[in-house]
């Protein structure tokens, strides 16, 4: 595969400012954008918001074992998410959290 420089990792500052302190700890396995947030998903099943102001939310537990993707829907006011929990069951599930509401997205 040849590799494409524009995809390159860029660190996340104001211009003047020093670099984001939570950004950088990240692990970003999966990203989508809304008209309001920026959401970072990583692979032990956890996303985080980044608003408009930088600011990075605390970690929401989403499944238990690994979080696949995420996508927005509805305008940004729903966010969807595919992954993994611990289940007799096993295979891919989705849920679906209300962003709108204030505080952490809710299920």
């Amino acid at each position: 595969l040849r590799r494409l420089n524009f995809f390159d990792r860029h660190v996340v500052k104001r211009q003047g400012a020093e670099v984001h302190p939570g950004i950088q700890k990240l692990s970003v396995w999966c990203a989508c954008g809304s008209p309001e947030h920026l959401w970072l998903g990583d692979r032990e099943g956890t996303f985080r918001r980044l608003d408009r102001d930088l600011v990075l939310s605390e970690p929401v537990q989403a499944f238990d074992c690994e979080l696949i993707d995420l996508r927005t829907a509805q305008s940004g006011a729903r966010l969807i998410a595919l992954g993994f929990d611990v289940s007799p069951t096993g295979g891919a599930k989705y849920k679906v959290f209300d962003v709108l509401r204030e505080g952490e997205p809710a299920q």
